[in-house]
């Protein structure tokens, strides 16, 4: 099961730093127009980060009956710590991609 994990975060890692690189691309390139769409669902990517951030803060309480941060860093497996961590990240990347991505409106050429 930590293999799977490892693979997972790896991978989840590498699709996040891949988002990162073309939303600055797109961002660097263009000039973003932030439509009703792009705003809605760059609401929930910031939403579910804000969520994830805050289930994260109180999972030890909620979770584990009360264990501190220490005892889970301790007897969890670490990557599955990295990755708890790891998404809330995503969300925001996910967030900012969704922003940036397709910045320019396609236009029908009109026939001669």
């Amino acid at each position: 099961m930590d293999m799977i994990n490892s693979i997972q975060v790896i991978f989840l890692a590498i699709f996040s730093i891949g988002l990162l690189i073309f939303g600055i691309r797109n961002r660097l390139k263009y000039k973003p127009i932030l439509t009703k769409t792009k705003l809605i669902m760059t609401s929930f990517g910031i939403l579910g980060a804000i969520v994830t951030t805050v289930w994260l803060l109180r999972y030890p309480s909620v979770s584990i009956g009360g264990a501190e941060w220490s005892y889970i860093i301790a007897w969890n497996p670490l990557v599955a710590t990295i990755s708890l961590f790891l998404t809330p990240v995503l969300f925001v990347v996910a967030a900012w991609y969704t922003y940036t991505n397709n910045p320019t409106p396609k236009v029908k050429a009109e026939k001669k």
